[in-house]
């Protein structure tokens, strides 16, 4: 009887041990999935996973999908999350919890959690946290740290690449320190592009919008005119995949140059370096604005 006891003992502890990080059925696997909620992180992921043996990443929605507001799981997704050992997200999802209630057994992450710099106003936080570097860098070092807990026999491969690609972080938001040391004032259509401002020395006006930007009234774009005389703004700044009719009609009125900007919110599945040139893409917009 006491054998017994010890042999039920051992197998609860197993599976204790198993529920931090585990597959949906609890089911331990040759291979160790990952799947991203969207672009961005992705970009993350396959930095950080570049020589990891044995593991799978994939992205859960089309690299092309763009920002996941308002955006509805489709039978596809949850297809992908049924093997997944672990699911990061990025804080814009809107579907966590139908996620979590689907496969409880999934570990998710957001990684955006206690970033550094949080804009937030009357109609909540903006999520869209990872245009600014240093938040960036923190869900690097977030996904990092969950990815060793939950596949430490990758750990070394986790942190050398995590470190390396960090150093080219670091290194990017150094150059725009040293590139934007007087202030740049714009009107801004995107709010993603908000957390710019951290990095470029931007005073970002922000005209709230959809995306497509659609719906100003004539009384907006006037009221907006009037605030780029009064205030003498030289400079408004876009997403390069939107809708730009406001921009354009604001701009021609007021004499002011539209810049079109990189969210790094879609892109190439096969390209580690989108979020670098993107980032980079956006330096040299904005070191031609004027002052």
């Amino acid at each position: 009887m006491k054998k017994y006891f010890v042999i039920i003992t051992l197998i609860i502890v197993l599976l204790i041990t198993l529920t931090g990080c585990t597959t949906n059925n609890i089911v331990k696997k040759d291979e160790f999935s990952i799947v991203s909620s969207f672009y961005p992180v992705y970009t993350i992921l396959e930095n950080i996973t570049q020589g990891a043996q044995n593991v799978k990443v994939e992205n859960m929605t089309s690299t092309n999908i763009g920002c996941l507001h308002d955006y509805t799981l489709t039978t596809t997704d949850l297809k992908k999350l049924e093997q997944a050992d672990i699911f990061i997200a990025s804080g814009v999802e809107n579907f966590i919890d139908s996620i979590n209630n689907t496969y409880p057994n999934l570990k998710i992450i957001n990684s955006t959690t206690d970033a550094p710099n949080i804009i937030s106003d009357e109609q909540g936080i903006n999520n869209h946290m990872w245009l600014d570097i240093s938040n960036y860098i923190w869900q690097v070092k977030v996904i990092t740290k969950n990815l060793i807990e939950c596949n430490p026999e990758n750990k070394t491969t986790y942190e050398e690449n995590s470190n390396s690609y960090i150093q080219e972080l670091e290194e990017l938001k150094t150059w725009a320190k040293e590139e934007f040391t007087t202030t740049k004032k714009c009107i801004n259509f995107d709010e993603a592009l908000d957390y710019l401002k951290y990095d470029m020395n931007l005073e970002i006006y922000t005209i709230k919008t959809d995306h497509e930007q659609s719906g100003l009234s004539v009384e907006t774009i006037s009221s907006i005119i009037e605030y780029i005389k009064q205030n003498n703004i030289k400079n408004i700044i876009t997403s390069k995949d939107s809708n730009n009719t406001n921009a354009e009609i604001i701009a021609a009125e007021t004499g002011a140059k539209i810049y079109k900007l990189d969210t790094a919110i879609t892109g190439n599945n096969e390209d580690p370096e989108a979020y670098l040139s993107a980032m980079e893409y956006n330096i040299e917009q904005i070191k031609t604005m004027e002052d």
